[in-house]
């Protein structure tokens, strides 16, 4: 599979073996045979410390594997939000697309991760982009009943009636299920 000692190490955890290759010159972006490299590699097994490390060694912070899909977009749809702040804060584009066309907050909103939501939302996510399925993070977030992940994106821009059109359903069946727990927030969407 084309995994360097390095890839290993950041899939395993181990922060000081990663740091002692990186310190002997080991190839900081080198990838596998599916485009993986170790920061895709510490972020998919949870590992932010190693994270951290090789954002500090200036790793290619929006490098892209076979699926198009970078560290952030891993981040996102594992909900690890420390790792989602740390790529977020060493310039990782918050809207890059992967082959599937999803970004990060689509992969967030998806899996029912709100903090991040929120975190990708105040970073300038772009809460309308589609999908290659047309559609958005506000349908994933309604179709896969993260209702709050809905009601953040809806506060922050996202359209009820675009969202209703893309589930084939009135706006009224989706405002009422949005927002069926807390009737009094039903004047939100209203106005």
């Amino acid at each position: 599979m084309g995994r360097t000692p390095l890839i290993l190490a950041a899939q395993k955890g181990h922060v000081d073996t990663v740091a002692l290759l990186v310190a002997h010159d080991s190839n900081i972006n080198a990838a596998d045979d599916f485009r993986r490299t170790a920061l895709h590699e510490a972020v998919c097994s949870r590992f932010p410390r190693v994270v951290d490390h090789l954002i500090q060694c200036k790793v290619m912070i929006n490098a892209y594997d076979y699926h198009g899909s970078t560290g952030l977009i891993y981040a996102a749809e594992l909900g690890e939000l420390s790792s989602v702040r740390m790529l977020l804060q060493a310039h990782a584009k918050v809207d890059h697309v992967n082959k599937y066309g999803r970004t990060a907050l689509i992969q967030a909103a998806a899996n029912g991760h709100y903090m991040v939501v929120e975190i990708l939302v105040q970073s300038n996510a772009d809460i309308h982009h589609n999908d290659l399925s047309g559609n958005n993070a506000n349908y994933y977030a309604y179709n896969y009943g993260h209702i709050e992940c809905c009601k953040y994106l809806i506060k922050n821009g996202a359209k009820l009636d675009e969202l209703a059109k893309s589930m084939g359903l009135s706006e009224e069946v989706v405002r009422n299920k949005i927002y069926a727990s807390r009737p009094e927030n039903l004047e939100e969407v209203y106005f």
